[in-house]
């Protein structure tokens, strides 16, 4: 079920998988800077069913609580404290570290793409690990050794290896790591929305561009709107673009950027689509072999954003060549 104990302590925390000890589950907080939704449904209800017949293979990890004495934040083991409540045990078996913040947020991450895989995880998710992560690398002169070079050496250069470290340990492309670094810059109600597939993740990375006040407007006017209003690729881009440059002190009311985002968002009252119309997903066969070689390891919406981002750049760059 777990593959934490042989995950960790082959990675840059190691843990003393001998110091156990017995805690109560009265004495045990979430981590704050947790990035996972618990296990609902069917997930949870075969991880409670493991512990009954197999009980805990591997202990749960915790810190001392940074400002709660005698309490203890859990690192990893989140729903394994979940199930161990729900069965009624009084207290789980522990290794207590001592861990800074950092070193807690590395650790939580660590362990999550060592368990779980990459694919199961909401974009929510996938985006708060990964800025996480990413965030954490960029500060790695805090961890001896790592990736050898401090981040103040060149900012740029620091930039690039975060990326490229980060894509590594996630395994998956510096394009798809870039996405959700920009998807985390969502207000947390359009997240909900992009977890429930409401939109895309090429949509998500349009919006994450427009202010945070004004997406509190596109969500209000989503949820006015829910039968007629849907966040396509091309409506997202709109708002990007309309509010490019936007400054929250502007003088522009509420009630009158509400009808701005209405008219990027809602289809005109003439606008009667036809059968030809109504479909906005175009099916282009490429060989298996080009795509692994081209994308491996990319989502496909991730793919659909690079190849539309370079066709961008080469018709802009053609008709710069042009006009010369």
């Amino acid at each position: 079920m777990y593959a934490e104990n042989n995950a960790i302590s082959s990675g840059e925390f190691k843990a003393d998988w001998g110091n156990f000890h017995e805690l109560s589950l009265h004495q045990l907080r979430p981590f704050s800077e947790h990035a996972f939704e618990g296990y609902v449904g069917e997930p949870f209800e075969i991880i409670v069913e493991s512990i009954v017949t197999n009980g805990l293979i591997h202990p749960i990890v915790v810190r001392p609580h940074p400002t709660e004495e005698g309490a203890f934040e859990i690192i990893s083991g989140h729903n394994r404290v979940a199930a161990a409540k729900h069965l009624g045990w009084p207290t789980i078996s522990a290794v207590v570290r001592d861990l800074d913040d950092d070193e807690a947020v590395m650790f939580a991450n660590e362990a999550n793409i060592n368990q779980r895989r990459f694919e199961t995880w909401l974009p929510s998710e996938k985006a708060k690990s990964i800025w996480q992560y990413h965030a954490g690398i960029k500060k790695q002169g805090r961890r001896p050794g790592y990736l050898g070079t401090t981040s103040g050496e060149n900012h740029q250069k620091s930039k690039f290896c975060a990326r490229k470290e980060t894509a590594r340990v996630y395994r998956i492309s510096e394009s798809t790591v870039r996405l959700y670094l920009d998807i985390n810059r969502l207000i947390a109600p359009l997240k909900t929305r992009l977890n429930n597939e409401e939109f895309g993740t090429t949509s998500a990375q349009a919006l994450s561009c427009v202010p945070a006040d004004i997406q509190a407007i596109v969500n209000t006017v989503i949820e006015g709107e829910q039968e007629r209003c849907e966040i396509t690729v091309e409506t997202a881009r709109k708002l990007r673009d309309r509010f490019k440059g936007y400054k929250s002190q502007e003088a522009d009311d509420s009630a009158r950027l509400e009808d701005t985002i209405k008219s990027l968002l809602l289809p005109k009252k003439s606008e009667t689509p036809d059968a030809k119309t109504v479909s906005s997903v175009v099916s282009i066969k490429m060989e298996t072999a080009t795509y692994g070689r081209l994308f491996q390891g990319q989502e496909p919406e991730a793919v659909v954003h690079e190849i539309v981002d370079a066709i961008e750049f080469w018709r802009t760059r053609q008709s710069a060549v042009e006009a010369a």
